[in-house]
C-alpha cells in the first residue's frame, strides 16, 4: 500500500503510507529515507514523482488529487539531466513560460545567485563542472517553488567535499523556501547533515524499521559529539533491521 497527499492549506504539508507505515511531512521539513544496498527509498521517490506506476496504492502529491498533476513535486537524482542545447539560465527557466519575460528573468537570476552560480547564466552545461551542474539542477527544481522536493541520492556521484557543500546548500535553500523535502540516501552522514527526521528502511520489506528525530540545529557540525552519536545510533539501527529480517523477525513498527 502506498498513498500520498499534500495539503498546502495546513501546517502538515504531506503524508504517505508505505508498506503499512504512515509518514507526515511538514512545510520546510527534510525527511531522509536511509537505505542499505537496496533501492527501497529510490523506488518510493520514483513512484511519488510519477515515473513508476502507482500499483495498488494512490499517489497525490501536493494536493493534486483532483487533477492528478505532479507539478508541485520536483525530483533531483544523481545525474543532473540538463538540456545540453540550453544555457544555464535557459535550463533554470524551463517551466516558467507562464511568467512574463521580466518575471522570468528575475526569477532565473535570483535562483542562480542563491545556488552559487552568479555570472554563470550564459554558460553551457558542458562548460560547468559536475558540482556546478548539480547546483544548476537544484536551482531549476526550486525556481518553480514546489511544495515537495524529492532527492534520489542526489550527491552520490560527487566527491566528499562537494557532497557536504551541496548538503549545506539544499538545507539552506529549502529552509528559506519552506519546501518539504524527502531524500533517499545510503549515506548516514548525509542523512544526519541534511535531515530533520531519518527513517531507516528494512532491506527486503521496505518497511520503516526505525525513526530518529534529528534535533541538531543547522548547519550541523560533522565533528560534534551530537553528530557522532546520531551516526552511531543510525548505524546500529540499520544493522538491527538487517539482522532481524535475516532471522525472519520483523522489528516493531516505528513511529514516523
Amino acid at each position: 500500500m502506498l498513498s500520498f497527499a499534500l495539503n498546502s492549506g495546513s501546517e502538515a504539508c504531506g503524508a504517505f503510507t508505505f508498506t503499512g507505515t504512515d509518514v507526515a511531512l511538514r512545510r520546510g521539513e527534510i525527511v531522509a529515507l536511509l537505505n542499505g544496498a537496496e533501492p527501497g527509498g529510490s523506488a518510493l521517490l520514483r513512484r511519488l514523482a510519477g515515473l513508476d506506476g502507482p500499483g495498488d496504492g494512490t499517489i497525490w502529491p501536493c494536493g493534486a488529487a483532483e487533477t492528478g498533476s505532479r507539478a508541485d513535486a520536483g525530483l533531483i537524482s544523481s545525474e543532473p539531466n540538463l538540456v545540453a542545447w540550453l544555457s544555464a539560465a535557459g535550463n533554470v527557466g524551463l517551466g516558467l513560460d507562464h511568467r512574463t519575460p521580466f518575471e522570468r528573468e528575475g526569477l532565473v537570476t535570483n535562483a542562480l545567485v542563491r545556488a552559487g552560480l552568479a555570472g554563470c547564466g550564459e554558460l553551457w552545461p558542458h562548460e560547468l563542472c559536475r558540482g556546478q551542474r548539480q547546483r544548476l539542477t537544484v536551482a531549476r527544481a526550486l525556481v518553480a517553488r514546489p511544495k515537495l522536493l524529492l532527492l534520489d541520492e542526489p550527491f552520490a556521484a560527487l566527491d566528499a567535499a562537494t557532497r557536504a557543500d551541496m548538503s549545506r546548500l539544499v538545507g539552506a535553500l529549502c529552509g528559506e523556501s519552506r519546501t518539504a523535502v524527502l531524500i533517499a540516501t545510503r549515506d548516514i552522514d548525509e542523512a544526519v547533515a541534511l535531515a530533520d527526521r531519518i527513517l531507516v528502511m528494512q532491506p527486503r520489506s521496505g518497511r520503516i524499521g526505525y525513526a530518529l528525530e534529528n534535533l541538531q540545529a543547522r548547519p550541523r557540525d560533522r565533528r560534534s559529539s551530537a553528530f557522532a552519536a546520531a551516526r552511531r545510533e543510525l548505524r546500529h539501527a540499520r544493522e538491527r533491521c538487517r539482522g532481524k529480517e535475516a532471522n525472519g523477525r520483523e522489528p516493531a513498527a516505528a513511529a514516523a
